[in-house]
């Protein structure tokens, strides 16, 4: 089965549940809603194209849900301090924000996280996916040790990376 025939049937499979977006297609998604201009000149998104940005949007509109968890949110607006400051407001404000009130928030509280098998090789918000996405969501990442982490552990994930490079 390819991975366009896995996403397919793994979408069908999700669509009323929900998709899980983790740090970088999230990332992407806010710069490119600022300014898809941005997409290829900031330093954690320039390996992307407004190509891939238009089918990330494209793949988050087929679904009913769009969950992060606070761990990724904290990631992003960590990340896109490396803008300079007043670019820097205008993105949170005219575009994690508003992308913040469209998602769903998902919370587990980090001392639970820290004792999960997952949290000592992944990490705090890699913990946060594979606990809040089991059984409940698609998992869309671009992080290859967490993609193979979710696959191994039969928990619906794609690799974001290897769809943007799909003919």
């Amino acid at each position: 089965m390819s991975i366009l025939d896995h996403f397919v049937a793994d979408a069908k499979k999700y669509y009323s549940k929900g998709i899980l977006v983790d740090t970088g297609p999230l990332l992407l998604l806010v710069v490119g809603l600022y300014d898809q201009n941005q997409i290829e000149q900031f330093p954690r998104t320039r390996l992307h194209t407004i190509e891939h940005f238009n089918r990330l949007k494209l793949i988050l509109a087929e679904f009913r849900r769009v969950v992060t968890t606070p761990n990724i949110l904290t990631e992003v607006c960590d990340l896109l301090g490396k803008f300079s400051a007043p670019i820097k407001e205008d993105v949170l404000l005219m575009s994690l924000a508003p992308c913040m009130d469209g998602m769903e928030e998902k919370y587990i509280e980090s001392k639970s996280l820290g004792k999960t098998a997952c949290f000592k090789t992944l990490g705090l918000a890699d913990a946060s996916i594979v606990n809040n996405a089991k059984d409940k969501y698609l998992v869309l990442t671009e992080d290859l040790p967490l993609w193979a982490h979710l696959r191994k552990n039969k928990i619906a994930a794609v690799n974001f990376t290897q769809l943007c490079y799909l003919q």
